[in-house]
């Protein structure tokens, strides 16, 4: 079992490996993370265990690094968001019901405007993990979950743009309208766009700004 100390490390680190706090290609030791944190070694290295198994750091040596932004993995992992969400959606359009509807649009409605980010971000997390779940597919809901973590910082960096999260809530809203309305086509074509577009603002903001990134120690690959 995790003990409270290793999960709060693992929590910190994370906030800060998404919140670009701690950099991409930024050099990660079990001494300055311990002290940074104020606890253990073997607290810090089981933190670290779990953000390596995310994607989030990557093992160099007898360190670690906070993993670069690869722009051709985030295409290629929101591609197979696409291709695992719009399945998902169409095998539950033949057993969903209101009620199950009902539940997710709850869910997705639980914070307000003064929410935080993080937040907001795991609201988004979970409406799109529920949404997969009414296919009653276990291993594509697993699948969904992997790849959303290893989008985590990278969908992290969108919601901080300006109006992304209003707009993306209004996305699901409008698509569960949709799948309450037994509009399976129109649906699946909602989700994959709205995917599209979270992608392609993301990487093309990244792409713009690749210079003013790496001045600041951003690791953007390409």
């Amino acid at each position: 079992m995790t003990s409270p100390s290793a999960t709060l490390a693992y929590q910190q680190l994370r906030e800060s490996i998404l919140g670009v706090d701690l950099l991409p290609g930024e050099v990660l030791t079990e001494a300055r993370l311990g002290e940074r944190l104020q606890t253990s070694r073997t607290t810090v290295r089981g933190a670290l265990a779990r953000l390596e198994n995310e994607g989030l750091i990557r093992k160099t040596g007898r360190s670690f690094i906070v993993a670069p932004i690869d722009l051709r993995e985030i295409e290629e992992a929101f591609a197979f968001r696409s291709v695992l969400e719009v399945g998902a959606l169409r095998l539950a359009f033949p057993t969903v019901t209101p009620e199950r509807l009902a539940w997710v649009r709850d869910r997705a409605s639980e914070f307000g405007d003064d929410t935080s980010i993080g937040d907001h971000m795991d609201r988004a997390t979970r409406f799109h993990v529920d949404l997969a779940g009414l296919s009653g597919n276990r291993l594509i809901v697993r699948s969904l979950e992997d790849v959303l973590l290893r989008l985590a910082r990278a969908r992290w960096l969108e919601a901080r743009g300006d109006g992304g999260l209003a707009r993306s809530h209004a996305d699901h809203l409008h698509l569960l309208d949709l799948v309450a309305a037994r509009q399976e086509d129109a649906a699946a074509t909602h989700l994959h766009a709205h995917i599209q577009r979270s992608c392609s603002r993301l990487v093309q903001a990244l792409r713009d700004d690749r210079r003013g990134l790496g001045l600041r120690g951003l690791a953007v690959h390409t």
